[in-house]
């Protein structure tokens, strides 16, 4: 390497004593980059906000403890509040009787389950291939 040509250091291996070295395409001045251990982007990307239905369902399906005659058990709160529904409606509570007739024809609860079968066919298969 010839003593004549300019030495271009790495931005790294500077020093502030050191002469200042071409500054250009990737190669920023010294005083306007970051600091070692400081972040370009100090507040971060801010939070997304949930959608209202996604809110509603994690709260539903939050766990929540309940007692079922001696036993403590942790179960999806919308399970707790359908038997809390129909308990009262088996207590005699219309509007909760009502309630769970509507929630059911509109979630499907009083179709009947279609058969998935639609037709059958009888196939004889004959192992020795005398009948064809």
């Amino acid at each position: 390497m010839d003593n004549d040509e300019p030495q271009i250091r790495e931005p790294h291996d500077l020093r502030p004593e050191d002469p200042p070295y071409e500054v250009g395409y990737r190669r920023p001045p010294i005083a306007t980059r970051f600091k070692k251990g400081q972040s370009g982007n100090p507040k971060g990307r801010p939070r997304t906000r949930k959608a209202f239905a996604a809110m509603l369902g994690d709260a539903l399906h939050a766990p929540v403890r309940v007692r079922e005659g001696d036993q403590v058990r942790a179960r999806p709160k919308i399970e707790a509040a359908i038997d809390v529904a129909i308990n009262h409606a088996l207590r005699g509570d219309m509007r909760a009787l009502i309630k769970l007739i509507d929630l059911a024809h509109k979630h499907g609860g009083f179709e009947s389950p279609e058969s998935e079968i639609i037709h059958i066919r009888e196939t004889i298969v004959d192992p020795k291939g005398e009948y064809e």
